[in-house]
């Protein structure tokens, strides 16, 4: 399967786009059936925020702030600790993230063993598509979860993700082939170390120029290259989050260091609002194939192009065709994103019949994506649904915890 067409371009009002942000506020969802039991749910590490579900009704606290922070630690444990003095609301369960080190997992095994209570763990990606089907009233639809990563039952680092899911749980059906990040999180932190993970994947060597620009020595890329080939500190990842850096990285708008979250893909984003153009002639391509049921989207193909010159040139003329250069092949990044997923979408639907897609994860606080999906997703058949209460990306995890463990209807 190759890569990026042009979507037509169709007026896209803002009501259909996801929220820009977490309100911070206390949020309450109503549920047309009420849970079968009360749920304490922990939240995620970053951004967290808990739920409580009783009856017909999750209510999410505002946020406690990132969880690396120790005084946001003491504040969850402060607002949990007095949970089960009123008999109305005590929690009969509580729900944890599926990963067993971060801390709202380890909190809410330490409640629920002091309270004498069973946990629930619930995959990342799970959650966070079961939060898409709680605030729209849904008992069952397809997700595509897309984010930085989150732990996969099989041990491995999930982030592309596409899942049917409803009251039976849920089952994968697509994803991204999985690529190496040399260093693991030295890789999330430096873009430039996933982008020889990705060279890697695609059975290339780190092009020398490519090197010398970034400041990369020959023996640091070959021991990221090694590290790649061998697996050797270099966990796999299937997120899309990580592609976005990827291509940030071969692009040249990547910083060599990120200094806050998401910053590689902002600025991929930034370069892509900065083409104006309807018609993209530069191409992203992508190949689909099928293992076991389960449909795999491999990106090699976008990483053995040379990757453009990081220099801008001299002359007002050559530096203004660059920088459109630069901006067309970031939007055409875009439009092979989108088209990748309605591939996913229609895969889906065509094996579940289920033709809601709930879109979630912090890849979709990007709103060139989202632009380019809604119409990508309607020619192919499927109703995208945003979050409209709870934010995109892991401050809204909580309630698809609840609405699982609870014993959603």
């Amino acid at each position: 399967m190759s890569g990026s067409r042009v979507i037509p371009s169709s007026p896209i009002s803002s009501r259909a786009l996801p929220p820009p942000f977490d309100t911070g506020l206390a949020t309450i969802i109503t549920l047309p059936q009420p849970l079968r039991r009360r749920v304490l749910a922990m939240g995620s590490e970053a951004k967290n925020r808990i739920a409580l579900g009783v009856g017909s009704t999750i209510t999410l606290s505002p946020p406690s702030g990132e969880l690396s922070d120790p005084e946001a630690r003491q504040r969850l444990e402060e607002a949990v600790a007095h949970l089960r003095d009123d008999p109305a609301t005590a929690p009969e369960v509580i729900a944890v993230d599926l990963h067993p080190d971060l801390f709202p997992s380890i909190l809410g095994r330490r409640l629920a063993a002091s309270w004498e209570i069973p946990v629930v763990a619930v995959q990342h990606h799970h959650a966070h598509g079961a939060a898409g089907l709680a605030e729209h009233a849904l008992a069952a639809g397809l997700a595509v979860v897309f984010d930085g990563l989150g732990w996969g039952p099989d041990g491995r680092l999930w982030g592309a993700e596409l899942l049917r899911i409803g009251p039976d749980g849920f089952s994968r059906l697509g994803t991204f082939a999985p690529v190496p990040l040399p260093g693991g999180d030295a890789a999330v932190r430096e873009p430039r170390r996933q982008l020889v993970g990705r060279w890697v994947a695609a059975g290339i060597e780190p092009p020398p120029a490519w090197r010398e620009s970034c400041g990369v020595s020959e023996p640091e890329a070959g021991i990221w290259a090694h590290q790649c080939r061998r697996g050797v500190l270099a966990p796999v990842s299937h997120a899309a989050g990580r592609l976005f850096d990827a291509f940030a990285a071969w692009l040249g708008v990547a910083p060599t260091t990120i200094a806050h979250e998401g910053e590689a893909a902002m600025r991929l984003e930034a370069e892509a609002r900065r083409w104006t153009d309807n018609d993209c002639q530069r191409t992203v391509s992508f190949a689909r194939r099928e293992a076991e049921g389960l449909l795999e989207i491999d990106w090699s193909a976008a990483f053995r192009l040379p990757p453009p010159a990081r220099k801008m040139p001299r002359g007002e003329a050559p530096a203004r065709e660059a920088a459109s250069a630069r901006a067309e092949w970031a939007m055409a990044f875009h439009r092979a994103m989108a088209q990748a997923i309605g591939e996913m979408a229609a895969w889906g639907i065509a094996r579940t019949g289920l033709t809601t897609v709930i879109l979630s994860g912090g890849v979709f606080f990007n709103t060139v994506l989202c632009e380019l999906v809604i119409p990508e997703l309607a020619s192919r058949g499927g109703s995208p649904l945003f979050h409209r209460q709870v934010a995109t990306g892991d401050a809204g995890i909580a309630l698809g915890q609840a609405w699982i463990a609870g014993g959603n209807p």
